[in-house]
């Protein structure tokens, strides 16, 4: 399993906010190096689809940074993926609903249920 550390959390959305002019900066350090640390518990988290979807759920939720934390959510699980042989379809229009209307308010089964089904697994778990 391919892990992103906090230094790539960080410059991934660094990277995000010049290209969307968003407001950069980090919120709660502690928040991000807990959550990159927490997704390696195999037992919470026992797949890639799991890990994806608590880093969603965690920068989503936790807001680590100043700006732009969904969208930083989003494009750090694409990346996660990538790095782990999954695909996620950031442009369907379901999981674009999804992390517009239902994010804040989704349980992290929910998350998982979405990323799944807007992804596509190239190799078996």
């Amino acid at each position: 399993m391919n892990y992103l550390s906090p230094q790539e959390l960080l410059f991934i959305h660094y990277r995000l906010t010049e290209e969307m002019n968003g407001i950069q900066g980090i919120q709660n350090l502690s928040i991000l190096k807990k959550l990159a640390k927490y997704v390696h518990n195999n037992e919470i988290f026992p797949d890639k689809f799991s890990k994806a979807s608590a880093l969603l759920f965690g920068i989503a939720k936790k807001k680590p940074f100043r700006d732009l934390n969904k969208q930083s959510a989003a494009l750090i699980t694409k990346i996660f993926l990538s790095l782990n042989k999954a695909t996620l379809h950031l442009e369907s229009q379901a999981l674009s609903e999804f992390l517009k209307d239902k994010l804040e308010k989704a349980t992290i089964e929910e998350i998982k249920k979405a990323i799944v089904d807007n992804s596509t697994n190239l190799e078996k778990q």
